[in-house]
């Protein structure tokens, strides 16, 4: 199996020559740098928020290497510390530690690996970008050998295959969460389906779901 490093360079190689990297972020990788040696082992795999603009484009995108995109993960978890919003605040009641202090416990993806360059909504990937995403979740969950892993993406039909794909290389048959039933467990695999923690805090589901994960954890 290829070491994480190994691994960004091959996704990053084929970043470079994505026919439509200018639209595109940088691609979302758990960093190699020094992220990889702060976290526990068997961390939570935190999987949903979108990163578009990630990485700074003051720069030409030739200009941004994989030191930078790692870099940028690092600052983003150990040095300046995730946000208190509900998608942070729900992993860091689930695990009760403070938000700066996630990086020590949890690895954190995205569905999809890029986001948009300049602007907010999911965005449009072709195959290969698609494909490479699929990769990442798999690489990440096989590499790093999560506690649990935790998809917030509910029943989203953008990001609904692509959980699919990724339940179907691990050879889970885990089913979607539905209003009635916000979230779904898989044991076996230690994989877990739920909504965003904000459409789980409008529908009232917010504190109880965080007190099933903490009792599987």
């Amino acid at each position: 199996m290829d070491t994480l490093k190994e691994f960004n360079k091959k996704i990053y190689d084929r970043y470079v020559l994505c026919d439509n990297k200018e639209v595109l972020s940088s691609p979302n990788l758990v960093s190699s740098q020094r992220m990889e040696n702060m976290v526990k082992p068997n961390p939570i795999l935190y999987i949903g928020q979108e990163t578009n603009e990630w990485v700074n484009y003051n720069k030409e995108i030739s200009d941004i290497t994989l030191d930078d995109i790692e870099k940028k993960y690092d600052e983003f978890l150990i040095d300046y510390g995730t946000t208190k919003t509900k998608f942070w605040l729900y992993i860091s009641k689930i695990l009760d530690v403070d938000c700066s202090q996630l990086y020590k416990n949890m690895i954190w993806s995205n569905t999809y690996l890029f986001g948009n360059r300049r602007s907010r909504g999911t965005a449009l990937l072709n195959e290969d970008e698609y494909n490479m995403s699929i990769e990442n979740l798999t690489f990440l969950y096989k590499y790093f050998n999560p506690t649990y892993t935790i998809f917030v993406a509910g029943n989203n039909h953008v990001y609904e295959k692509a959980i699919k794909d990724f339940l179907k290389n691990i050879n889970s048959s885990l089913n979607k969460p539905e209003r009635n039933n916000p979230i779904n467990i898989d044991t076996t695999n230690k994989v877990i389906w739920t909504y965003h923690p904000m459409r789980l805090n409008y529908i009232g589901e917010f504190n109880n779901t965080i007190d099933k994960i903490k009792t599987l954890i």
